[in-house]
């Protein structure tokens, strides 16, 4: 199998996998909520190993969830969280493009963030890139990124 085949069947099929085989094979150490809204529970994880950069042509960006702005493959794990007619998405992977400054928010408008106060560490509360409710917070070298998908969380649910 050649390189590129692999590379465009890794990019294409995110696999399902647990924690533990997750974080042996990750390249950021792997961070977990220790607590969830009680409606809602972890429905899937998906693990996307790092991989040279590059795009194999005439793959779809969105079907991949690849980001249109680098042709950068980073490790990342999307936990999936649902119930109750909500749904969030946490992705998680290592920030090695830039690493923000500061505690910089990662997140599109900064015009209604909330700070999010998570030990010593500055974590941010706002509007994500497309334009829902998201979180972002950078520990240990890990850029954690929340987006709801669907419903409502309160700030003490995301953890404000």
């Amino acid at each position: 199998m050649s390189e590129q085949t692999r590379l465009e069947q890794k990019i294409e099929q995110p696999e399902q996998v647990s924690r533990a085989n997750a974080q042996a094979r990750a390249n950021f150490l792997i961070l977990y909520p220790t607590t969830v809204p009680d409606d809602i529970a972890l429905v899937m994880e998906t693990f996307r190993p790092e991989l040279p950069p590059g795009r194999p042509d005439g793959i779809n960006l969105e079907l991949v969830k690849a980001s249109p702005w680098t042709d950068a493959n980073p490790c990342t794990l999307r936990s999936a969280f649902a119930g109750n007619g909500r749904r969030l998405r946490i992705k998680q992977f290592f920030y090695d493009w830039a690493p923000p400054a500061a505690t910089i928010a990662a997140l599109w408008d900064s015009s209604d963030l909330v700070p999010l106060f998570c030990g010593r560490t500055i974590g941010w509360v706002g509007t994500d890139y497309k334009g829902g409710r998201g979180a972002s917070i950078e520990r240990y070298g890990t850029q954690v990124e929340l987006s709801v998908l669907e419903g409502a969380f309160s700030d003490e649910e995301i953890g404000v």
